[in-house]
């Protein structure tokens, strides 16, 4: 016979009685008090990323890389957090639970704050990957834990408390507190607190959650009711799938999380390499991948397996485009298509993730699979990619994972798709949309003939289809052949639309031809949509729709890689990126040269013809800005310095009697430069190179006393933002002679670099002045910034049709506590919105203006 709990406290009133007042107070204080800790831990958790991520990017040459590094060191401590948390919570006593996670955070706090020591940089001989996580581990390594731990474990205290009550709720809640420090971090904390005071902000933070935390512990303990006095209605309002997991289930649980983790870290890769490594293209990715978290597991109505296997398809055909016309394609597309592939990607493993939910007394060990999921995706991009690949393939490997996970979800957890009318008249205005789009993109028709054209299409496609509809009455009311008809029309609409997009309009006589094959192809689309007025559609099994997408993406992804991978004499891959080398014009042998391809970005190259063999070439012609800035200078025993080494071009300037010293962070960029071309061999100056980040190996050796410091890291898209700070030209003047020239190679397909110079240059006080070079022979067009007071130059610079660099009030002087790439962004949203109004209503308004001739129009280049 059980007693109740005033008998209890009668017969031992040595013992505290239970506490039902205090039961009481937690039901009006408890749910705000775990909301409030899980979402400061969760705000504290992802604030301390981008932060402490910036902190130590320049140290290690500002590579895409190092960001990579870093989501698998959270990732990993993530999965050992929830590990904890999941032994904690099988303890039998609460209060033992308690009191071992306070202590845990007590001793977190003694180790603030999280600033990285000095001691901790990096050595050139050293593995980056291994000495990253080394700098993290000792620097948050106890905060970042505690901090990793305290969701799943609070979420476990609170189903305790609070037995009828669902806990995925606040998993939602604790990625929305995830969310908002990313959204916030650019645009209110990076632009205006230095790093200093952005460690001492989060570890005041760090301090206040500790202080939350050890109030909802002792809650917690005093809340707790015996087992034995627990209601009946209390045992029985768990959830109705508390049964015991199944293997396949357990299973899902790990691979779903890892495809998406995946997923964002290898398209938070794909990003970075082509742009910037800057917080703001960190934290774009990774705010998708948490807003995936939060709709997800804020309630079931939110994912609907048929609608976003849909939008996930539209989202792979989008992501396979981009990968096709690769840094052809402009940011902005750029931006939108691969964030599109995540984010649908990401909510179909989430949501799947999410109906496999089990009961609350499987909420920790369901939390370690996810997390273990998490450090396995990580573990896949950040380390098994590199070994695997030579290029980077593992976004479209992701792509690939989440396919064919796709179809096996649909295979375990079967559910069925009905299709009506309203489906298939959707797909088939998708088709005829993009067929419409491949046909017209290269037709110099104005925007209201298209418009008129695809109008007059529609009406007499359906006026004709009517008639035949209501000829054929009888032999179309039979449901076969309706079926037959679609699948027929389905294939048809497909081979034009192929068509369309590979061939060009300049193939044909007329582009009347193209508009005659898209009116045919809408009349058979109409055709079948009158047809099916009374067509009670059919099911479908969504596996055999995920088996259709999967073979689509699988075969279109096979095409690109191996289209990719077929050529190239030399490949490689590190922590720093790819290396290529592809032979050109080998018909030709006056023109035949082998170029370096750092990613998709030319690096430089040398042509085998012996008059060129060892001569500069590509970027550096004798006008262009390092020429100038190399041939007007001191013109004996010249001291050049330059950061980035590519193929070593730039040594075919040097003579006897010169020094040139190369500062480059890749080791195998100076293999290839040694051992695959000529420069660095034929130099006739003595020259070295140093290996480590260039600003690393300055600050080490500031006793150069150089004539010539180039900067040629800057013509890739993804730039080294540190060596573009005013600490970096407090530097580089210090390395330099009073006279000394200071040359910034800016040619860059996104980012208007000029400004950011010339706030530098004026910092320093020196002159900014810009030298543009066209196209010619064997150079490339290129874009210089000439720093320096030497007069010589200057007149040369000059005489070169030189300019004084633009200014921009909307740039910032950057530091290594500030640089927002966002106001240099070429096409600024910002900045190109007015005019692009005025330009649709022009065009939209032109219909009553005569139309200008576009055959005298100049070609573009």
């Amino acid at each position: 016979m059980s007693l109740t709990p005033n008998q209890q406290s009668e017969n031992h009133p040595n013992k505290l009685p239970v506490p039902l007042a205090d039961a009481d107070m937690l039901r009006r204080y408890g749910i705000l008090a775990f909301g409030l800790a899980i979402f400061l831990g969760a705000f504290l958790l992802f604030q301390v990323q981008p932060l402490i991520g910036k902190y130590i990017l320049p140290w290690f040459g500002g590579s895409a890389g190092v960001w990579t590094t870093c989501l698998l060191f959270f990732q990993c401590l993530l999965f050992a957090g929830y590990a904890y948390a999941h032994w904690l919570s099988g303890l039998r006593s609460l209060k033992a639970q308690t009191l071992i996670h306070g202590g845990l955070i007590l001793l977190a706090v003694c180790t603030l704050p999280i600033r990285p020591d000095e001691s901790l940089k990096p050595t050139p001989d050293g593995d980056p990957i291994w000495q990253i996580l080394k700098l993290l581990l000792f620097s948050l390594g106890l905060p970042y834990l505690a901090l990793a731990a305290t969701g799943p474990l609070l979420q476990a205290w609170f189903s305790r408390a609070h037995p009828g009550t669902s806990p995925y709720r606040l998993y939602s809640l604790s990625n929305i507190g995830s969310l908002l420090p990313l959204i916030t971090f650019p645009f209110l904390v990076e632009p205006f607190m230095t790093r200093t005071d952005q460690v001492n902000a989060w570890s005041i933070g760090m301090v206040c959650f500790a202080m939350i935390i050890l109030f909802v512990a002792w809650l917690a303990g005093r809340s707790s009711v015996p087992a034995e006095i627990k209601t009946e209605s209390a045992k029985t309002s768990a959830d109705s799938d508390s049964q015991t997991p199944k293997s396949w289930q357990r299973l899902l649980w790990l691979l779903l999380p890892a495809c998406g983790t995946a997923l964002f870290m290898s398209t938070t890769n794909k990003i970075c390499q082509d742009v910037a490594v800057v917080p703001f293209l960190w934290i774009l990715p990774l705010a998708l991948y948490l807003l995936t978290f939060i709709i997800c597991f804020d309630s079931p109505r939110w994912y609907s397996r048929h609608v976003y296997l849909g939008l996930l398809a539209l989202s792979w055909a989008a992501g396979c485009f981009a990968l096709f016309r690769g840094v052809d394609l402009d940011i902005v597309p750029q931006l939108c298509a691969y964030c599109a592939t995540l984010f649908f990607g990401c909510m179909v493993c989430h949501g799947e993730m999410y109906r496999l939910r089990p009961g609350t007394s499987h909420l920790t060990q369901y939390y370690l699979f996810l997390s273990g999921g998490g450090a396995l995706g990580g573990l896949c991009v950040a380390v098994g990619a590199p070994l695997l690949f030579k290029g980077y393939w593992e976004f479209a490997a992701s792509i690939a994972a989440n396919a064919i996970l796709l179809l096996l979800v649909t295979l375990l957890a079967p559910s069925v798709l009905e299709v009506r009318r309203r489906t298939i008249g959707v797909l088939m205005a998708i088709c005829w949309g993009a067929l419409c789009w491949a046909l017209f993109r290269g037709s110099e028709m104005p925007l209201w003939k298209q418009s008129m054209v695809g109008g007059t299409a529609f009406i007499g496609a359906c006026l004709l289809a009517g008639v035949v509809k209501n000829l054929y009455r009888q032999w179309l009311d039979n449901l076969l052949a309706c079926e037959i008809i679609a699948a027929a029309t389905a294939a048809t609409m497909a081979a034009a639309i192929w068509a369309a997009a590979s061939l060009s309009i300049g193939e044909f006589e007329s582009q009347w031809t193209w508009i005659v094959a898209a009116w045919l192809v809408l009349i058979a689309i109409s055709f079948v949509w009158v047809s099916l007025t009374y067509w009670s559609g059919f099911a479908l099994r969504s596996s055999w729709l995920a088996a259709a997408m999967a073979i689509a993406v699988l075969a279109t992804l096979t095409y690109h890689h191996k289209e990719e991978e077929s050529d190239g004499l030399f490949k490689s891959r590190n922590f720093y990126g790819t290396l290529k080398i592809k032979e050109y014009s080998v018909e030709d042998p006056d023109w035949h040269y082998l170029l370096l391809l750092n990613g998709k970005i030319t690096h430089g190259l040398e042509y085998t013809h012996p008059d060129w063999i060892g001569k500069p070439t590509s970027y550096y012609a004798d006008n262009s800005g390092a020429g100038i800035a190399i041939l007007h200078s001191q013109q004996t025993n010249k001291r050049v310095g330059v950061v980035g080494l590519g193929t070593g071009t730039l040594a075919g300037f040097g003579k006897k009697g010169d020094y040139y010293c190369f500062y480059e962070i890749n080791p195998q960029v100076k293999w290839v430069a040694e051992n695959k071309f000529n420069y660095l061999k034929l130099c006739a100056a003595s020259n070295e190179v140093v290996l480590g980040d260039a600003r690393l190996s300055m600050e080490l050796d500031s006793n150069k006393n150089f004539d010539v410091l180039l900067l040629d890291a800057f013509s890739s898209d993804a730039i080294p933002v540190h060596l573009l700070t005013k600490e970096s030209f407090d530097l580089y003047k210090k390395l330099l002679k009073p006279d000394g020239v200071l040359v910034v190679h800016i040619s860059n397909r996104f980012l208007n670099l000029e400004p950011v110079v010339e706030k530098l240059a004026k910092y320093i006080d020196w002159r900014a002045v810009v030298v543009d070079n066209s196209e010619s022979g064997r150079f490339y067009a290129s874009t210089w910034v000439i720093v320096t007071k030497n007069k010589d130059v200057l007149k040369a610079a000059d005489d070169a049709d030189g300019r004084l660099a633009n200014s921009s009030d909307r740039v910032m002087l950057w530091t290594d506590d500030y640089a927002s790439i966002y106001p240099i962004l070429k096409g600024n949203p910002l900045e190109t919105l007015p005019s692009k109004l005025k330009k649709l209503r022009e065009r939209l308004f032109s219909w009553n203006t005569p139309a200008k001739n576009s055959a005298v129009q100049p070609a573009t280049p």
